[in-house]
């Protein structure tokens, strides 16, 4: 509502109190309103399998064969799950705003520690 005020002040060189600018604001029908998210949406658990697959050839099997001949070490800890979340906010507008944004159910999983 500060800004708000400003804005009309800086436009019009009215200086109005922020009861006044809601009332206004109102009186014109805009709303307060929160921001809407469009999931998009994950990918397929072919392209899943398909990252994973590789994961194993490339990375995972080349140091646990190392390992196993005494050339290194693999240490397997526990998982931290990293959200990938959205905030969102609330604004004035005639109608309710819809952004594209992540799910909330997208997580960067931490599943390995390496000691080389």
């Amino acid at each position: 509502m500060t800004e708000a005020c400003y804005r009309i002040e800086e436009l019009t060189s009215v200086k109005r109190g922020p009861t006044q600018v809601r009332t206004f604001l109102k009186g014109i029908r805009l709303k307060w309103q929160r921001i809407r998210a469009i999931p998009v949406p994950q990918k397929s658990l072919d392209e899943h399998n398909a990252i994973q697959a590789k994961f194993l050839e490339d990375e995972l099997n080349p140091v646990l064969e190392a390992a196993q001949s005494g050339w290194g070490h693999v240490f397997f800890v526990d998982a931290a799950h990293f959200v990938l979340g959205t905030f969102l906010c609330c604004l004035w507008s005639f109608t309710r705003l819809f952004v594209r944004a992540a799910s909330g159910r997208l997580r960067s999983n931490v599943l390995r520690a390496w000691n080389e």
